[in-house]
């Protein structure tokens, strides 16, 4: 089913459950039973409310976005831990970006500001040059790039930095094959988002992420905190509740907004 498509039925699906009418599974559509199956394993994943997460799923993009990463907590978890095994070669490569850029005399801070195009465009040469002599970097491309960026903006999370120019968008297209790292990464939100990178890289930060750490079969630290960067981006959020599994299947039984 088209994207659109199962987003209308996902929202005629949340007008029904708006009137308290006890959800029938067996009525969905062979799309609509993926959403449904990956609202219940998230809302246990991250203890929260139903409600919340059905209506973060209302954003257009937030759907699309998990629509490309097949509905699938597992995939998504895999696709991120593969983005973090190439952030690290990408981290051992930074080092060289940043004595470029200082032979240059280029401003890490002004460039973060984003506010001097011939800054930005000396930059862009700059990692382009970088990228040409890293060319392994250059091999990362799909759902790999797509997991990269999302890192990305959960280091903008961690760290202070969250901004707007950098959203789903461009991890759909990337997932779709229609961005590619360099392209990306020469760009000026691209390069804003490299430059917050090699401010962490230079203060020996970048790699200290607290879910870094659990990325076994039985850790999804790294998948709930991407989560919640996600909704943070769309300004949601989702309140904590200490149910157990029961209280919450009880909750998704009934699906009420």
């Amino acid at each position: 089913m088209e994207t659109d498509a199962l987003f209308l039925e996902y929202e005629a699906f949340c007008r029904s459950t708006d009137y308290g009418r006890i959800l029938r599974e067996d009525k969905l559509s062979e799309g609509m039973k993926e959403v449904w199956v990956f609202i219940k394993e998230t809302v246990k994943l991250l203890k929260t409310s139903v409600k919340d997460f059905m209506v973060f799923l209302k954003d257009k993009g937030v759907f699309k976005l998990f629509t490309e990463f097949k509905w699938d907590l597992e995939y998504f978890k895999k696709v991120l831990t593969q983005a973090h095994n190439a952030w690290v070669k990408i981290v051992h490569a930074v080092p060289d970006l940043l004595t470029s850029l200082a032979h240059k005399g280029i401003d890490l801070a002004l460039v973060k500001m984003g506010k001097d195009p011939e800054t930005l465009r000396k930059v862009g040469a700059e990692i382009d040059a970088w990228l040409k002599r890293h060319k392994a970097i250059l091999v990362f491309s799909g759902a790999v790039f797509a997991g990269l960026l999302v890192l990305m903006w959960m280091n903008q999370s961690f760290t202070g930095d969250f901004h707007s120019d950098f959203d789903m968008s461009e991890i759909v297209l990337a997932l779709t094959g229609k961005l590619t790292f360099a392209t990306f990464f020469t760009s000026p939100a691209g390069i804003k988002s490299l430059i917050l990178l090699l401010a962490g890289v230079a203060s020996g930060g970048a790699l200290s992420f607290p879910w870094f750490g659990q990325l076994g079969a039985a850790g999804f630290n790294l998948v709930i905190a991407a989560i919640h960067t996600i909704a943070k981006h769309v300004k949601k959020s989702f309140s904590k509740k200490n149910s157990s599994d029961a209280d919450i299947e009880r909750d998704l039984q009934t699906a009420r907004l």
